[in-house]
Order: structure tokens, then C-alpha cells, then sequence
């Protein structure tokens, strides 16, 4: 019996879309990677104002119903990688999804604010947890930590 030749290694759509360059996106679509560069300022300019103008009334509650997730370019799963997709925003009804999947929550829950000085940047501040946050050159505004920490889902065994 004769040996078989290798076959040749060939990625996995989800690794070919992991395997990117720095400043490209992509999705997996339909069974098709679609790369695309990030967007020009003028796309991320719109998809900031549209995400601030839902964020309070909508996630917080400030204004409006509240009760929602609003995200900014989340990468999306369907079927276990076989679509793949990171819209510009996204979001979701607190009823379906009660908790932000685990990738997402920022572990320290701390916020560390730098200001420029003679060419240097300073820490100038250091904030966690639930601190209220006043801190140059946004300091016209108080912000309430605890509203970047989602809740944390249960934890399974």
C-alpha cells in the first residue's frame, strides 16, 4: 500500500477571519469571508452619534424606556462560527439577554485617565467600581462608573 501525500493544511473560515491584518474587518456571510478596511472617519463619526443618542435613553434609562444592551461593533456568532457578522451597533432587550457574554465585560472595572504633559502623557487619574468620575477635560459632566460594568452572567460549575 502506497503512502498518501499530505493533504495540504487549509483554515477554517473562523481562522482565515481571526488571521485578518490590523485595520481590516471582516465577516463571514452566506459561507463567504467579506473583508472590508475599518471605516473612515466620516462612518465612525455617524455610528458614535447614533450610539450616544440611544445609549442614555435606551441602556440607561436616562430620557427614554431603558431596558436594552447598546454596543458598538460587537462580533456576532451564529451557528457555532458559521456566520459571523460585527455590525456598527447593535442591540439587544434585557428580557432575551440579561447578561453581556463574558468576552465583553471589562475585567478590572477600573478607568485610568492620562492627560499630555511637555510631550509626556501623566496618569491623572484612577477610578473604580462605582466611583463617580470627574475628570478633565470632561469635568462640566460627573459620570457614574458602575453604568460601564454590565451585570455579570451566573457562573457555571
Amino acid at each position: 500500500m502506497e503512502p498518501q501525500p499530505a493533504r495540504a493544511y487549509s483554515p477554517t473560515l473562523y481562522e482565515s477571519l481571526e488571521a485578518l491584518p490590523e485595520g481590516v474587518t471582516g465577516e463571514i456571510l452566506d459561507g463567504q469571508l467579506h473583508t472590508q478596511p475599518r471605516p473612515a472617519g466620516p462612518h465612525a463619526m455617524a455610528g458614535s452619534v447614533l450610539g450616544t443618542k440611544l445609549l442614555n435613553p435606551f441602556q440607561i434609562g436616562d430620557g427614554g424606556p431603558g431596558g436594552w444592551w447598546i454596543i458598538d461593533e460587537p462580533e456576532i456568532h451564529f451557528a457555532r462560527d458559521i456566520e459571523v457578522t460585527v455590525p456598527d451597533l447593535a442591540g439587544w432587550r434585557r428580557q432575551r439577554m440579561p447578561y453581556i457574554p463574558e468576552g465583553l465585560d471589562p475585567g478590572e472595572k477600573t478607568l485610568e485617565v492620562y492627560r499630555l504633559d511637555d510631550r509626556a502623557w501623566v496618569e491623572s487619574g484612577f477610578f473604580s467600581g462605582t466611583d463617580q468620575v470627574v475628570a478633565p477635560p470632561f469635568e462640566a459632566v460627573s459620570i457614574d462608573l458602575g453604568l460601564f460594568w454590565p451585570p455579570r452572567g451566573p457562573v457555571s460549575v
